[in-house]
């Protein structure tokens, strides 16, 4: 658990020295605003309804659902020293407040959605199976962009509804299928390729690697799966959105944002190959793996 502690505070200190222009702790100290703090007090075209929607969703939940590190001794997020269950079990039970969280993460989904479609090449797939794939956002505009596809989509059974009148709105006649099932456990069977969006930093390493193998056990010899994530740059000025993203993660979930050689760690410990590594929107990318 210290290795979890000492972990929170590295990445609190990434984020402040990112934003403050601190390079490493001294005897005098002198705080001045980088650009990456001046670019964070900029407005961010089309970026208000989804952050409207995520704070009024986390106000209504207990004033402790912020608290910004695990529990000392134990490392459990603050979601789960605050309400006693993990985010995922809270919205279960209140649906009141998943309604709020399944759309805000479509709302952030469809920022990202139209670059993905249009810059990663699907025109080689003829079956796409969504992981994880929420309301369906993203799935609708993958195969609104790409017409030989067919996709299916995996959800719990509390969000499979909510995806299924989506697609159906869409407009993609019989050319997707909502299944209800549990990712950690098996996903379906014989797609090209398996996409994961915003799924795998949810999770610690452990249950990363479950996911990861679901599909490694279902995918058929040539097929893949394709991890869409923000990407950590090398550039600090560029990485201050995952960083704080990464932060996020740990309070809400115990999860994680991770470099570009973590995901090849995860893929490998899953009997996966990494593959390219292609950005879209900023600062999100596909990170393919390859059954090895």
């Amino acid at each position: 658990m210290l290795v979890r502690w000492v972990a929170t505070v590295r990445r609190e200190m990434n984020i402040r020295s990112a934003i403050c222009g601190l390079d490493r702790p001294s005897a005098t100290v002198r705080a001045t605003v980088s650009s990456v703090g001046v670019r964070l007090a900029q407005p961010v075209p089309g970026a208000g309804a989804c952050r409207g929607r995520g704070w009024r969703m986390r106000l209504r939940l207990p004033a402790s659902w912020l608290r910004p590190r695990p529990t000392p001794g134990t490392g459990e997020p603050g979601v789960d020293a605050a309400c006693g269950m993990g985010l995922f079990e809270f919205l279960a039970l209140h649906p009141e407040h998943a309604i709020n969280f399944d759309a805000a993460m479509s709302e952030r989904t469809a920022g990202f959605a139209p670059s993905l479609a249009a810059g990663y090449d699907f025109s080689q797939f003829r079956t796409l199976a969504d992981i994880g794939g929420g309301r369906g956002t993203l799935l609708a505009a993958v195969l609104r962009a790409h017409r030989q596809l067919h996709g299916v989509l995996l959800e719990t059974s509390a969000v499979a509804a909510g995806a299924a009148a989506v697609l159906h709105a869409a407009g993609l006649a019989d050319r997707w299928q909502v299944v209800v099932g549990d990712f950690f456990e098996s996903v379906p069977d014989g797609a090209d390729a398996y996409l994961m969006a915003n799924v795998l930093h949810d999770w610690d390493d452990a249950r990363a690697v479950r996911i990861l193998a679901s599909c490694r056990r279902a995918m058929a010899p040539d097929g893949r799966v394709l991890i869409v994530e923000r990407l950590i740059p090398d550039d600090p000025a560029e990485a201050i959105p995952t960083l704080l993203s990464d932060f996020n993660m740990l309070v809400l979930t115990g999860g994680r944002e991770r470099t570009n050689a973590e995901y090849g760690e995860l893929l490998a410990a899953a009997d996966l190959r990494a593959g390219a590594i292609v950005p879209v929107a900023f600062p999100y990318g596909v990170i393919e793996g390859f059954a090895s």
